[in-house]
């Protein structure tokens, strides 16, 4: 029985925790930042429930309890001991009130009491405290536990997240940090710093490497996904074909080749398709020089 309300309750907990995390990890153009504002605000509440020292007793004796093997149902059975030597323990710390004597003082020296300050140890309340039956405290037990696992595996989440980041960065000879630089560009329109970052990164290629015009669209598709950007290629219209989309909180980024490639976009109409978004459509042509293996110009338009 006690076992049933204890599972109950974890995954109650447990699975609605992880459905708003995901939920704010899924609609987030930063998925890495999303983990890490999840994991603050998880880890808060965690940590907050933590700050009992009954619950810090609690959750001590069910991982001693765990890694021996000891049954769920005799871990709960014993909490309510713990509230009782718990309580005790607080009438006595409570009763123990420190007494501080402020001094009059003359050019700094102390010559007599002014007054006596008195304060007390702060100690959390835990809900535990406020339960009388053994079945509540499996409840309060199974949410408790949710909030801390939840917790862990959102840190190893973020971690392999970072680590993944970091592995691709090193394997495209990528500094993270001028990522980081190209998507704030993005997100607020620069296209400027946007494509001095991309000329920098494609100025690091051998000489005597060979590139083609896909080879760039490839390197900056791959390059924006690395960044969590909402962009997708080859995207197809009733009248043609745009080389890429990319979409921001405020900005619908559409991207093909050089100055001829605006006039494209404006004659084909390729923005039709996005005028039901209530975001500022921009039309963005980037010129690529094989000989040169990089990026020459750009141009961008607003569309109106």
């Amino acid at each position: 029985m006690l076992k049933e309300e204890f599972k109950i309750s974890y995954n109650e907990e447990y699975q609605s925790l992880k459905k708003q995390i995901n939920d704010s990890i899924e609609i987030a153009n930063d998925k890495l930042y999303a983990i890490k504002i999840s994991l603050s605000m998880v880890g808060l509440k965690t940590s907050f429930e933590q700050s009992s020292s009954l619950n810090k007793e609690i959750n001590k004796l069910y991982e001693h309890n765990y890694k021996l093997g000891i049954s769920i149902e005799e871990t709960i059975n014993y909490i309510p001991q713990l509230i009782k030597d718990h309580k005790n323990k607080k009438l006595t710390v409570d009763s123990r009130v420190i007494n501080k004597p402020i001094y009059k003082r003359i050019f700094g020296i102390p010559y007599a009491v002014e007054k006596m300050e008195f304060s007390a140890p702060i100690e959390f309340v835990s809900n535990f405290e406020m339960l009388w039956y053994v079945r509540d405290m499996a409840t309060e037990l199974g949410k408790m536990r949710a909030s801390i696992d939840i917790t862990n595996e959102l840190k190893q989440r973020y971690k392999l997240a970072l680590n993944k980041q970091d592995s691709i960065c090193a394997a495209l000879d990528i500094d993270s940090q001028l990522l980081g630089k190209i998507k704030h560009a993005i997100s607020v329109d620069d296209f400027d710093t946007v494509i001095i970052s991309l000329k920098s990164l494609f100025a690091s290629m051998p000489y005597d490497m060979k590139t083609t015009e896909a080879y760039f669209h490839s390197h900056i598709h791959l390059i924006l996904k690395l960044l969590g950007v909402e962009v997708v290629s080859e995207v197809q219209t009733n009248i043609g074909r745009i080389d890429s989309v990319i979409e921001t909180e405020e900005f619908i980024h559409k991207k093909d080749d050089s100055t001829v490639a605006i006039e494209q976009i404006l004659n084909k109409k390729y923005f039709e398709k996005y005028l039901y978004s209530k975001k500022n459509i921009i039309l963005v042509g980037i010129a690529f020089c094989n000989k040169e293996k990089n990026l020459t110009t750009f141009e961008k338009v607003e569309y109106s």
